[in-house]
């Protein structure tokens, strides 16, 4: 006969081949084993002879198989098996006592899509708003340019009136002018516009060409007129008198004042004199 131990439940799994000895007591930390309980067993003995003296069990003399443990009993087992139908019973049968509390899954659906269209709805928002707020700074900005434009137009419009409003008093003043003037003023006025556009002079020169029995013949008075009225910059007139002068020959400075200022040369003042030369490089 080979006797092995048998641990009750919740006892630790001794080594293989341990048996305790005659005076051993489990802890007392361990679970108290079953009623009946052997704590060692013949693995080739019938079930009835599996204890051992001393440990727990007593054998019986009449060989009567050992009383089995609780938890092998089927009158404990039946018991049992209603109580968990009783109490599957009474959840399921609770679940449906109150169907008020049971939410639909359309609702719960429903809900679970709430967030997602409101999300998509108020991005749809913003960018139809900002759409609106580009498309209303590119109108600002459009009108704005529009705007600018037609000032300038109108400003150069103005501009322009005013120019030729300008030339046009300009004319009348002329004519009226022209109107004015004796025929000994106009024809004068129109020698001297005519001697000035091939050729320089002095307003002296003008003169004296105009009045010189040996030039135009006009009288001193419209030869004087015609020069103090004709469109003339005599500074400029001298700077090309002074060009002329040294086309044909070589002169000093101080010698080409002289002959432009010179009563039988060109009759220029000296200050017209002077900037004539300064013009010539001398």
């Amino acid at each position: 006969m080979t006797l092995r131990f048998n641990p009750a439940p919740g006892w630790p799994i001794p080594p293989e081949g341990w048996l305790p000895p005659p005076d051993w007591i489990p802890p007392a930390s361990w679970p108290p084993a079953p009623e009946g309980w052997p704590l060692l067993v013949d693995d080739g003995a019938p079930e009835y002879q599996q204890h051992a003296p001393g440990y727990g069990a007593t054998e019986s003399t009449d060989r009567q198989p050992t009383a089995r443990p609780w938890y092998k009993k089927k009158r404990f087992i039946l018991p049992l098996g209603g109580v968990a139908l009783l109490v599957a019973i009474a959840i399921v049968g609770g679940g449906r006592d109150d169907p008020g509390t049971a939410v639909p899954s359309a609702q719960v659906e429903g809900e679970g899509r709430a967030p997602s269209a409101t999300a998509g709805q108020t991005e749809t928002e913003a960018a139809d708003e900002e759409e609106s707020a580009r498309a209303a700074e590119e109108e600002a900005s459009r009108a704005a340019e529009e705007e600018a434009s037609r000032a300038a137009e109108e400003e150069s419009s103005r501009a322009a009136e005013e120019e030729a409003s300008k030339a046009a008093a300009k004319a009348e003043e002329e004519a009226a002018a022209q109107a004015a003037l004796t025929a000994g003023q106009s024809n004068a006025l129109r020698a001297a516009e005519s001697y000035l556009s091939f050729m320089p002079f002095s307003r002296n020169g003008l003169i004296e060409q105009l009045s010189s029995e040996y030039g135009d013949g006009y009288s001193v008075e419209d030869a004087t007129f015609a020069a103090d009225n004709v469109e003339v910059d005599w500074n400029e007139q001298a700077a090309k008198a002074a060009a002329n002068y040294l086309d044909l020959m070589a002169f000093s400075r101080k010698g080409l004042i002289e002959q432009l200022t010179s009563e039988y040369g060109d009759g220029y003042t000296l200050d017209q004199a002077t900037y004539g030369v300064d013009q010539a490089g001398l």
